[in-house]
């Protein structure tokens, strides 16, 4: 039996495949530091980096994590003590909205308040 596999090797097609979880968590780091560059605050700044469990640090009070069991994202901002913005969602595209909110409103502040890089 002939399979979409066997017909990619013969044509030389690339098969697509799902990207999920950690991988699109790298993507939307990478593409949030391709947006902001160097517009971000000076005081504490953006760091978009990626652990290798799963989490995207925004910056110190930022991250979202990836549950592999549920493939479910999970967004929290730490705003003060004992408050938390949380958002726990399987949609990608709803996370990223939220978080690109949340930095859009910080380059502002930093643009307003004079503390842009």
């Amino acid at each position: 039996m002939k399979t979409r596999k066997d017909d990619a090797v013969k044509t030389g097609v690339l098969l697509p495949f799902p990207i999920h979880g950690e991988a699109l968590l790298v993507k939307l780091a990478e593409l949030l530091r391709s947006h902001v560059g160097d517009n971000g605050p000076r005081r504490d700044p953006f760091l978009f980096s990626v652990s290798g469990r799963g989490r995207l640090r925004i910056d110190r009070v930022a991250y979202v994590d990836f549950d592999p069991n549920e493939a479910e994202f999970r967004a929290a901002i730490e705003a003060v003590p004992k408050t938390r913005v949380i958002l726990e969602t399987t949609d990608f595209d709803a996370l990223v909205d939220f978080v690109v909110q949340y930095v859009a409103a910080r380059v502002a502040e930093a643009k307003t308040l004079g503390t842009a890089a």
